[in-house]
């Protein structure tokens, strides 16, 4: 169970670019590794360990530590996450180099394809690429070709999987698993936006997003990107993850390049798309206290949100994700997204 102490510091350590502030209280032992599991659990631990070395190199054990007897635990934290984040890097590597096989087969076939949010986040967004993780490999197309690519991709040895429940082709995208372990996911998305309902009142497909042009294909603009992290954020996580809001962050501060307000907010008009870029602005403000997410929703026309999601979008809720109550308001928060836009 980790404490208010934990979260405060998870805050402060979790910016790939360096700690700011740090809080007043120092951390016990039983902290210190709930601090570390709890960055693991929301994708940010490898910042948070290089992040929690600084402070010890620079400032000294006691800026971090109640007891100077507890480094040597902690040492022994820092080689479990090190060897765990060796592990993952091994993964996105793997991770890589198929998304690289698929996107060559998918472009020799004529089907146009784009890579989005964790290997271009990595890339584009992050000092060093292995500080932002990512599971699967996620793919934007043409909603009219998406349907047409079972040979490719069962020629590289992948296999569909249905979607759950009520859903059924209308649903956002195309799960395929590989055959091999560890195993391999590629998501393909016609439409950021998987779920119909959802996308009474918004959309962001393949079409609908920017693109540039790359030596190797596309990518999505710095715009664009930040549409695609609002809604993963948002609408697609419910705000599960602080990683997602270091993506937003990152955004915000002209990591993949400026970004233009006007077109932005126009775009998201739109696309049904400005609250939920307003709330992933303003939860993202909020709690990393990052000036270049306050200054670009200065630069955006206001858009009326309802007072409910600083009610239901708090701290406690994000950092706790798993917690009933916060199961709830999470829900609640992708429900009211539904009917707004």
């Amino acid at each position: 169970m980790s404490d208010i102490t934990c979260y405060r510091w998870l805050l402060r350590l979790c910016d790939p670019e360096g700690y700011g502030d740090l809080p007043y209280v120092t951390l016990s032992g039983r902290q210190a590794a709930n601090l570390l599991l709890l960055a693991e659990s929301h994708g940010v631990a490898g910042t948070v360990a290089r992040n929690m070395k600084a402070v010890l190199h620079g400032e000294g054990p006691e800026r971090l530590l109640a007891r100077r007897a507890d480094m040597g635990a902690l040492r022994d934290m820092f080689e479990t996450v090190d060897r765990k984040s060796l592990g993952e890097v091994g993964i996105t590597l793997l991770l890589r180099e198929r998304a690289r096989q698929v996107i060559e087969a998918m472009h020799d076939a004529g089907f146009p394809v784009a890579i989005v949010k964790g290997e271009d986040f990595a890339d584009r967004l992050y000092p060093q690429p292995h500080l932002r993780l990512f599971r699967d490999i996620d793919l934007m197309m043409p909603r009219s070709v998406i349907d047409l690519v079972e040979p490719v991709m069962t020629s590289l040895g992948f296999h569909f999987v249905k979607p759950e429940g009520k859903y059924n082709s209308d649903y956002g995208e195309r799960t395929w698993d590989g055959s091999t372990r560890p195993l391999t996911r590629v998501e393909l998305h016609w439409n950021m936006i998987t779920c119909p309902s959802q996308r009474v009142t918004s959309s962001l497909a393949y079409d609908e997003i920017q693109w540039a042009p790359t030596r190797g294909g596309i990518q999505a603009t710095p715009d664009s990107m930040l549409l695609i992290a609002a809604v993963h954020a948002s609408i697609s996580h419910r705000f599960d993850r602080l990683q997602h809001l270091c993506d937003i962050r990152q955004l915000c501060r002209g990591r993949a390049g400026a970004l233009n307000a006007e077109l932005l907010h126009d775009t998201a008009k739109r696309l049904g798309l400005r609250s939920a870029l307003a709330v992933a602005l303003q939860v993202t403000a909020k709690l990393l206290k990052e000036p270049a997410c306050t200054q670009l929703l200065e630069r955006l026309p206001r858009t009326s949100l309802s007072p409910v999601w600083r009610l239901l979008v708090s701290e406690r809720s994000l950092l706790m994700p798993e917690r009933r109550f916060s199961k709830l308001r999470r829900s609640v928060i992708r429900e009211w997204l539904k009917h707004v836009s």
